[in-house]
Formats: C-alpha cells, sequence, structure tokens
C-alpha cells in the first residue's frame, strides 16, 4: 500500500545569530512529521561567516529551527520543508 505524505514549506522571520524560533506549520499533520529540511538564505556579505541551520522537536503542529554562525551580527532568513502524514 503506498504511503500518503504531505509536505508543506516556508520562509522564516529574521533570525539572529545563536538564537531560533518556534515555526507552527500552517496546516496540522494529522498523524506525524517525517522529517525537516532547511537551507539558509544567505545574503552577499562574506563578513556572515560559517552559517548553520536545523530543525529540532519537529510534531505535527510545529517545530523549532536553529540558526547559528560565527561572523557578524546580521540577521537572515531560513527556508524550510517538513513531510508528515
Amino acid at each position: 500500500f503506498p504511503i500518503v505524505a504531505f509536505k508543506q514549506w516556508g520562509l522564516s522571520n529574521d533570525i539572529r545569530t545563536t538564537t531560533g524560533t518556534t515555526i507552527s506549520l500552517p496546516i496540522s499533520f494529522l498523524n506525524s512529521a517525517y522529517i525537516g529540511l532547511v537551507t539558509i538564505c544567505r545574503g552577499n556579505s562574506l563578513s556572515q561567516g560559517v552559517l548553520s541551520s536545523y530543525i529540532s522537536n519537529l510534531t505535527t503542529t510545529n517545530f523549532y529551527l536553529y540558526f547559528d554562525k560565527t561572523g557578524d551580527n546580521t540577521t537572515n532568513k531560513i527556508y524550510w520543508f517538513v513531510i508528515g502524514k
């Protein structure tokens, strides 16, 4: 039997270094959330240093989006993508 999975995606608000934010899903998954992926919307500034972002505590309604960087104190937005059922 095929597994029917649904996907959602979005773009976070500006996030500062070494902080994160809770992202509420636009539509709750009915049964479970399987995986979440992120990528950083990096500007042209080389002074931002090394950037890292990841998802934690993925549930059917939200997840926590972490963001770390080694450079300046500018903000970045994070693209996110989650799959669930």
